[in-house]
């Protein structure tokens, strides 16, 4: 039975995938939002998990070294925009990507730690 990865949709994480087909590894297209359940019930045997789901997962995954998604500078692929100031967003509901678990809470650690401020919900 061939290794079955998922492969999330976004530019930053193609080295990952490099010459898979090549060396048989069957590929599935999942947001990052969907990777640690596919993982979890068995449809694949790894992938690119937020960090925030990487708590949630069995113990007997473990993770790959050597391998991640980063940068030494800022990325700038996640904005808040507002009409109100920063300060004034306490109560409020904030709209957020659902793809994407690990940028929403560092939204909400910003927010609440940094600025003081907490949304009424995230949607």
């Amino acid at each position: 039975m061939p290794i079955k990865v998922g492969r999330t949709p976004y530019l930053s994480s193609e080295p990952m995938y490099f010459d898979m087909d090549k060396r048989g590894i069957e590929v599935e297209e999942l947001p990052p939002s969907e990777m640690a359940a596919a993982i979890a019930d068995g449809r694949l045997q790894g992938g690119l998990v937020p960090l925030v789901d990487t708590f949630g997962l069995d113990d007997g995954l473990r993770t790959v070294s050597g391998f991640c998604v980063a940068t030494i500078s800022q990325t700038v692929s996640v904005k808040l925009h507002a009409k109100t100031p920063i300060e004034e967003l306490g109560g409020s509901n904030i709209a957020v990507p659902e793809e994407a678990p690990t940028a929403v809470k560092l939204l909400q650690v910003l927010l609440e730690v940094k600025h003081g401020v907490k949304p009424a919900a995230y949607v």
